[in-house]
């Protein structure tokens, strides 16, 4: 059993009620910079809200994270990782 529906089951067993923890967004498919799910929107007064989450900070925070992934594609491989490369290949330990 999921660990998730562990937790409902004892909790419904210990006091006949269950508790579950809820964030207050709504997520879809990732599209454009956003990388996982993307935010598509944020219940008022809930939890993301009181945080100050909103799809454009997501937005923002995405292009930032995507660009350091950009910067350190550019980089080249050092050579040491580029001969423990090799050696695992011959070796045929991957």
């Amino acid at each position: 059993m999921q660990l998730f529906a562990r937790k409902s089951v004892d909790q419904l067993v210990t006091d006949g009620t269950a508790t579950h923890s809820q964030l207050g967004v709504s997520v879809g498919d990732a599209t454009g910079d956003v990388l996982g799910a993307q935010l598509q929107s944020v219940e008022p007064g809930s939890p993301a809200a009181d945080a100050g989450l909103t799809p454009n900070l997501q937005a923002h925070i995405g292009r930032h994270v995507r660009a350091v992934f950009d910067e350190v594609a550019r980089e080249p491989i050092p050579e040491h990782l580029l001969r423990l490369l090799s050696d695992l290949e011959r070796s045929g330990d991957k």
